[in-house]
């Protein structure tokens, strides 16, 4: 549940609990799965549920010839595979759950490369307090083209997705 304004200009704001903009997968509900089951790389760096969070995010689009957005998010670091949970990880030390937060960065373009094309490049990075005392730092980067002709083409398309994500949970102390 999250609230989100409209009507601001040049700049949208969002507050409440929602999936965090890391990455393209990320943002998907299991419903919107290209397949029934997400990625290895995704439930192994972001968990089962993926990165949800109560989170404030501010976006806006980069003056640009083309679709340009940058995106910036806080959020309160809960029980995720990301950043760790002291309660699964017994004997290890961390801050107040208050003191637990973290930052991300999310940068997209997107080209038109025809009537029937477009493709789509990101970029996007994530920090915060893990429940080793240390810093978790995570960073990925995704590709997207789809194809559709533009007459006839309600039952004929090609979407095809990379993506990468790197975790570094056993960081730097703070």
């Amino acid at each position: 549940v999250y609230v989100e304004t409209t009507t601001l200009p040049l700049v949208t704001f969002r507050a409440g609990k929602f999936k965090l903009a890391l990455g393209k997968h990320n943002q998907l509900h299991t419903h919107a799965f290209p397949f029934i089951d997400a990625p290895l790389f995704q439930t192994a760096i972001t968990g089962e549920e993926g990165l949800n969070s109560a989170a404030v995010s501010a976006s806006t689009l980069i003056p640009l010839p083309w679709f340009s957005e940058l995106t910036l998010q806080g959020f309160s670091l809960g029980d995720d595979s990301l950043f760790g949970d002291s309660s699964t990880n017994p004997g290890t030390t961390t801050s107040e759950s208050a003191d637990r937060t973290g930052f991300l960065a999310r940068y997209r373009n997107l080209w038109d490369l025809g009537d029937d094309a477009t493709f789509e490049l990101g970029a996007s990075g994530a920090e915060g307090a893990n429940a080793y005392g240390r810093r978790t730092t995570v960073y990925g980067a995704d590709a997207t083209l789809k194809w559709r002709p533009a007459e006839g083409g309600k039952y004929h398309a090609l979407i095809w997705n990379a993506e990468y994500l790197g975790a570094n949970r056993l960081g730097r102390r703070d």
